[in-house]
């Protein structure tokens, strides 16, 4: 049950990952995104990277094959998150929000839009639900099948 101080966040990563975050959560992790320099004067931080809406589409798709593409596997979850406001990153100015442009090769998956936070405290297991597991061989298979059922 989500307490009144507590968000929903959502979390991309690879199914290997999501079998050890089952046993000890989710970890503070190097984060470089020179975005956060005028926020923070750094483009480094241990963090979670947590999106703040559930994202669809081509944003969706391609966090799913960021994923795949930066773990070296066919396989990647979706994560639901739940966090205390208190252990987003925040300075004086409030929140650190943060507006992600993305692409693999030429294919811009996110131009902006897409509002993420990062979580500076470690989120336990019980906290962390898996919402859909993505397997690239499994859809090939699927539809090589029905390619060759038509």
């Amino acid at each position: 049950m989500q307490k009144e101080n507590e968000l929903i966040g959502f979390h991309y990563t690879s199914l290997d990952c999501w079998e050890s975050i089952q046993k000890t959560g989710l970890k503070p992790y190097t984060i470089i995104k020179p975005a956060l320099r005028a926020k923070i004067g750094t483009e480094r931080v241990n963090g979670i990277w947590l999106w703040t809406s559930r994202l669809y589409d081509l944003p969706h798709i391609g966090c799913v094959l960021y994923q795949m593409s930066t773990k070296n596997t066919t396989k990647a979850v979706l994560l639901s998150v739940g966090y205390p406001k208190s252990d987003r990153l925040s300075t004086e100015n409030g929140i650190v929000v943060l507006y992600h442009s993305g692409h693999i090769g030429n294919l811009e998956y996110h131009t902006g839009e897409e509002e993420a936070v990062i979580i500076t405290e470690p989120i336990p297991p019980e906290k962390i639900r898996l919402l859909q597991t993505y397997d690239l061989m499994e859809l090939w298979k699927n539809e090589q099948g029905r390619i060759k059922s038509k």
